[in-house]
Parts: C-alpha cells; sequence; structure tokens
C-alpha cells in the first residue's frame, strides 16, 4: 500500500496539467501549442521588440509561454528616468505590465489567439547585468 502512496498524490497534480491544457471551448490543447509556439519562436531569437528591449529566450511550461527580455538600461537609469519625470519606480513597472498586455493582446499580435484560448505569456525582464527587474504575466486578454 505504501508504494501506491506517490501514485496517488500525484494523481491531482496531472489532472491540473491537464485541466491548463484544455481550458477552452474548442478542446484545443495549449500545452502543445505552447511548446509548439516556444519551438517556431525559438528559431528567430533574438528579437528586438523596441529600442533597447530584446526577447532572448522563450520556453513554455504547460500552457504558459515564458520569455526572457533583456532591458538596454540599468537599474539606476530606470530609477534615474523615473525621478527626472516625476514617476514613482512602481508606476514604471505598472505601465510596462499595461504596454506588455496590450502588445500581446494587439489584434495584430499572433500571441493574442494563443491567450485567448487559454494560454497564458509571462515576461521576465532583466537589467544587462543579468539581475530582473519585473515580472508580467498576462492571462486574459480583456
Amino acid at each position: 500500500m505504501k508504494s501506491l502512496a506517490p501514485l496517488l498524490l500525484a494523481l491531482p497534480l496531472s489532472a491540473l496539467a491537464g485541466k491548463n491544457c484544455f481550458n477552452n471551448h474548442i478542446k484545443e490543447d495549449m500545452c502543445r501549442q505552447a511548446s509548439d509556439i516556444a519551438r517556431e519562436t525559438q528559431r528567430s531569437l533574438p528579437i528586438t521588440l523596441s529600442e533597447r528591449v530584446e526577447m532572448y529566450s522563450i520556453e513554455a511550461k504547460e500552457n504558459k509561454l515564458i520569455a526572457r527580455v533583456k532591458l538596454g538600461v540599468t537599474e539606476d537609469e530606470i530609477l534615474a528616468t523615473a525621478k527626472q519625470k516625476h514617476i514613482q519606480p512602481g508606476v514604471v513597472k505598472t505601465r510596462m505590465a499595461e504596454l506588455a498586455k496590450n502588445g500581446v493582446c494587439a489584434n495584430k499580435n499572433p500571441f493574442r489567439s494563443f491567450v485567448r484560448l487559454g494560454g497564458e505569456m509571462e515576461y521576465i525582464y532583466t537589467h544587462p547585468s543579468g539581475n530582473v527587474y519585473s515580472t508580467v504575466k498576462i492571462t486574459s486578454c480583456d
């Protein structure tokens, strides 16, 4: 009976993974879609998203795409610019999250359909030093 315990404990986790993969009305496997999109996108990396912003890696984890994005500015430069423009540092991160969501959810963005069908996007923004500046999670386009 002891040998069945690990199997029984693992069942709810696998059931959850299945729910994340098919969390849409058309029963599309979003975990497979995430893997396919990540594999396809990796071929084009690095991708310049805007001046001084570059996506350098992307991976799939269940129904989520996790993109690592390098900012071309240091944390000190961000803080100095925010101070100069009289913006609180937290507001900068909030605006970055809004811009990321608006970009993903724009009609012309290929990730829009992925998110609308139950996929998720996560952007991990790092400074040139490699230190994480912010993480943005996009779970819907509404």
